[in-house]
């Protein structure tokens, strides 16, 4: 029984971290499609923001703030790719 709570203790540890990458990626994305766009003064805001939504992660338990954090993932790698095609 410990082996099997283990496994969903670890599967949901993988998870957080898959999502919190994707978080970063969708950060890295946003800031270099805005580079040149935007002012510095704006992207830092924009920085901070993102800063906060990663944070957000670690600290929510909520399965809800979860799935609509990977939603603005999704929804933010798709934006940058399609600006860079």
């Amino acid at each position: 029984m410990k082996v099997s709570l283990f496994k969903i203790d670890f599967a949901v540890v993988f998870f957080d971290a898959l999502l919190a990458a994707g978080v970063l990626l969708a950060i890295i994305l946003l800031g270099t499609s805005l580079l040149d766009t935007w002012c510095a003064k704006t992207r830092g805001v924009v920085a901070v923001a993102l800063g906060g939504l990663l944070t957000g992660l670690f600290a929510a338990q909520n399965e809800w703030m979860k799935a609509m954090l990977s939603l603005f993932v999704t929804v933010t790698i798709i934006i940058s790719l399609r600006q860079r095609i």
